[in-house]
């Protein structure tokens, strides 16, 4: 019995030192490529152009919203605003991405500053001395944009501007924050 045991182990010590070989190894690539920056310039910023607030039928005045389309057309969404004929002239908002050629990105817009009167100085903020810029839109679509061979797109943006019943008159500015990644 001695013998098996013994011999049992000689077996498996052998099979366990032919299959403990010296390794095989390869060398593997690591690559990268560095593209072009994706970036945003040529800016033409938003302009909503001169507006009114105005009473609703009855004569109750109420709140309303303007919207600016990409193209640059501003009408009354709901509400008791217009926009004023003949006045300052209206702008979507303008600007080109630059980048690698044919790749795609995407947009996110959002309202980085609402409009606020010039005249407010350290006054605090309200819904009558601010406008909320809203439902942004782009030309193109909101993701899978395309940069041309050239490796720029131009993008045209349009929102929503709320307008209270008892906005204070005056120029009123802010700003729209748009980040550009590649997907």
């Amino acid at each position: 019995m001695k013998k098996i045991i013994l011999l049992t182990i000689v077996f498996f010590s052998f099979v366990i030192s032919t299959n403990a070989q010296a390794g095989f190894s390869k060398n593997v690539s690591a690559l990268a490529t560095v593209v072009a920056p994706i970036e945003i310039g040529s800016v033409i910023n938003m302009q909503f152009g001169d507006i009114s607030r105005m009473a609703a039928t009855g004569g109750t005045p109420t709140d309303g919203v303007l919207t600016m389309s990409t193209a640059g057309a501003v009408t009354t969404t709901s509400g008791g605003v217009q926009a004023v004929a003949g006045g300052t002239a209206t702008t979507a908002a303008s600007i080109t991405v630059t980048g690698e050629e044919t790749a795609t990105f995407s947009l996110v817009i959002t309202e980085a500053t609402p409009l606020t009167i010039a005249t407010i100085g350290q006054a605090t903020a309200s819904s009558t001395n601010t406008m909320e810029l809203t439902n942004f839109t782009q030309s193109g679509a909101a993701a899978g944009n395309l940069l041309s061979a050239s490796g720029s797109l131009t993008i045209t943006i349009g929102a929503d501007l709320a307008v209270d019943k008892e906005q204070e008159t005056g120029s009123y500015a802010g700003s729209i924050l748009v980040v550009a990644q590649y997907e």
